[in-house]
């Protein structure tokens, strides 16, 4: 009878560790926000890296995305019919991921 009541007490908990919420996957700032080379000229007052944060601020939940989440975003963005508004305001280069080979799958996916 201790088992069930524990039981529903650790799910509640899955995200927390030690009284700290926690993100079950890895999340993080777009990493193609802020490579454009318009963000990098000397004439900039401000540096690239702060612009990121404007755009996506790192106290906010929603500015921490997944792999595919950033990837998705990228392609919305870019499609569309303000892609040129998104590239300018996020910093991103449309050709960011052109060299990019091939995508590793959804670690769901892995056997």
């Amino acid at each position: 009878q201790q088992q069930q009541q524990q039981q529903p007490q650790q799910k509640e908990l899955r995200g927390v560790i030690r009284g700290v919420a926690v993100w079950t996957n890895a999340r993080m700032l777009p990493c193609w926000s802020g490579t454009i080379e318009d963000w990098w000229g000397e004439k900039q007052t401000l540096p690239a890296w702060r612009r990121r944060l404007d755009v996506f601020p790192p106290h906010l939940e929603s500015s921490y995305l997944t792999r595919e989440e950033g990837r998705e975003l990228y392609r919305q963005g870019l499609m569309s019919p303000w892609a040129d508004n998104f590239a300018t305001e996020s910093g991103t280069d449309p050709n960011f991921y052109a060299n990019v080979p091939y995508s590793l799958p959804d670690s769901r996916l892995y056997k």
